[in-house]
């Protein structure tokens, strides 16, 4: 349920999550219309080719996941009381939410929240939470197959995700691309949807 903006783009309770899934889509569709550097053999290029594909999906997946560890702050605002909800106040005593250590859901669970808060700090700075964003691969990834699917191409796959995650990687190497052309594709879409809903909204008290 959390925004991916503060007033930007997808800036509506799930907006994250349908950004995300978004731009992951248009990478990979990206990542299947074009071709990733050469190994110089045309097995190993074969070999690379889902695993870079794949990359470039979960690149563009992730590459907000940083703002709930350097950009957000989601506090309790209210709790679970039987049939009805009751405010939190200052002797309430319930944490902030730490994506380090638990998930949203768990969190909720565990200290009877029914309703949060979500706040975008001031102190924020522009895309710095691409570099918190490689802290949540390996939750994301895990130890199995989809790290070993990763691991085991012969391109070096897992270390240009991570780059690219991290933020040093703004070439025009194929991960690279792929995220930005999910990025772009996915904000550039809400941007004109949330323009022309306003201008419509504008329209109709204007005739009223």
């Amino acid at each position: 349920m959390l925004p991916a903006s503060e007033n930007h783009h997808h800036s509506t309770p799930g907006g994250m999550i349908l950004h995300s899934l978004e731009s992951s889509l248009y990478a990979l569709r990206y990542a299947k219309e074009n071709r990733p550097e050469s190994l110089g053999m045309s097995d190993l290029d074969k070999q690379s080719e889902l695993p870079y594909r794949y990359a470039a999906w979960l690149a563009a997946f992730m590459h907000d996941a940083g703002k709930v560890l350097r950009d957000i702050v989601v506090d309790a605002a209210e709790l679970q009381n039987g049939s009805i909800n009751t405010r939190v106040t200052a002797k309430s005593n319930i944490p902030s939410w730490q994506p380090q250590k638990e998930s949203l859901v768990d969190w909720a669970k565990r200290f009877g929240v029914a309703r949060y808060s979500v706040t975008y700090l001031e102190s924020r700075i522009h895309n710095q939470h691409n570099v918190d964003s490689v802290q949540l691969l390996d939750p994301v990834l895990g130890k199995g197959y989809a790290l070993d699917f990763i691991l085991q191409c012969p391109a070096d796959v897992h270390g240009k995700l991570v780059r690219v995650l991290v933020g040093y990687d703004n070439s025009k190497e194929y991960i690279a691309s792929a995220v930005r052309r999910g990025d772009m594709l996915s904000t550039s879409k809400n941007v004109a949807k949330t323009t022309q809903n306003s201008f419509l909204v504008d329209q109709n008290m204007s005739a009223s």
